[in-house]
């Protein structure tokens, strides 16, 4: 009977810890960027690039900003990718223009590059 139950008990903090993790690896880019926004600090950097991602049907498109800042004190170059956003991000960002991008300090690549409200894309999907 003890066995039994222990078991039960051990086979339950299994399942949770999986779904701990689960959770946590699903949430994670999200903290990351609650993160960048309370503690990040403020560049500049140079818009270099667009990417387009359109879906399988043809009817929605994605448009992303491609950015490169120079970090002064090491002097390596690092690329940023903006968020999926709607044409107004072209039209508000041409090339070698400049956007403002939030970074973790210790680790650049914990970003998130500054949009305007509009810029974002809200695709709602039809059935």
């Amino acid at each position: 009977m003890t066995a039994n139950l222990f078991y039960v008990a051990a086979g339950l903090f299994l399942v949770l810890l999986m779904a701990f993790c689960l959770v946590y690896l699903y949430m994670r880019p999200t903290l990351n960027t609650f993160w960048v926004r309370k503690h990040g600090i403020r560049i500049t950097a140079t818009v270099m690039g667009t990417e387009t991602d359109i879906n399988l049907m043809g009817r929605d498109t994605a448009y992303y900003l491609l950015a490169r800042w120079e970090d002064p004190r090491t002097h390596r170059v690092y690329t940023f990718r903006s968020d999926p956003g709607g044409a107004q991000l072209l039209e508000n960002h041409p090339y070698k223009s400049t956007v403002e991008v939030l970074i973790d300090p210790r680790h650049p690549n914990r970003y998130e590059m500054v949009m305007q409200l509009d810029e974002h894309a809200y695709i709602y999907k039809t059935l």
